[in-house]
Formats: C-alpha cells, structure tokens, sequence
C-alpha cells in the first residue's frame, strides 16, 4: 500500500518536528518534506506533488498562509489542512475561498492523521 505523503508548512520548527514525530508513528502517513517560508514550502509542493499539505495560517505572524493556500491549490492537487491556533470564523472563511480543504485548531490535533487518511471527514468546531 502506498504512504499517504504529506508536506508541512510551518513557521515554528518544533512544531514541525513535533508533527513529523508523530505522524511517523503512523504506518501508512509519510512526511516527505517540510519549510518554515511559504515561498519555499510553495516551491517544495511543486516539486514533490504531495497528497496533503498541512499549513499553518500564520506564518511569521501574518495570515499569509492563507495565500499561500490559494497558491498551492493552483499547482497541486494536495488537499490543504490549514492548521492554527486562531479560531475566529473570519480566517476560517478565508482559508476556506483560498482553497483550503479543512481547517483545523492546533488544540485538536489528535484528529489529524484520521483527517489525513480521510480529507472528506468533517470536524466540528466549537464556536
């Protein structure tokens, strides 16, 4: 059976470290790339083709990961995962017409690889 390849946007180093960690215990879930920049992790979704991306809304302090989403959506066809610690149902908005495929709070992270393994799924949020 062929890994389920995910890239990482995400300006936090540790948080990508933390999110590789654990997705590599999961058996059919590969992190096959990771940028702190929106432009390189643009550019490394051009060149490895994943089949998720996970990306965060605020890079470097500014929602330009949801540019970044409107991007990637043009080049790829990776769902986009938006993960952030905001949940103001304005960037949710945003994230969404820029081509996000879910978005999701980095306090529910535990739902992540059964969202990854299933983009369809919907999660519930408490607004």
């Amino acid at each position: 059976m062929d890994k389920i390849r995910v890239v990482i946007i995400d300006d936090e180093i540790g948080f990508i470290k933390l999110l590789t960690l654990n997705l590599h215990l999961e058996s059919d879930i590969l992190v096959t790339g990771s940028e702190t920049s929106t432009v390189k992790g643009i550019e490394i979704v051009k060149k490895l083709q994943p089949d998720i991306v996970l990306l965060d809304v605020n890079i470097s302090g500014y929602q330009d990961g949801i540019e970044a989403a409107g991007e990637i959506s043009q080049i790829s066809n990776a769902k986009i995962i938006m993960v952030s610690s905001s949940s103001e149902k304005e960037v949710i908005q945003r994230a969404y017409a820029a081509g996000a495929t879910h978005f999701l709070s980095k306090a529910d992270l535990k739902q992540l690889p059964d969202l990854i393994r299933n983009p369809g799924m919907l999660i519930k949020f408490d607004r």
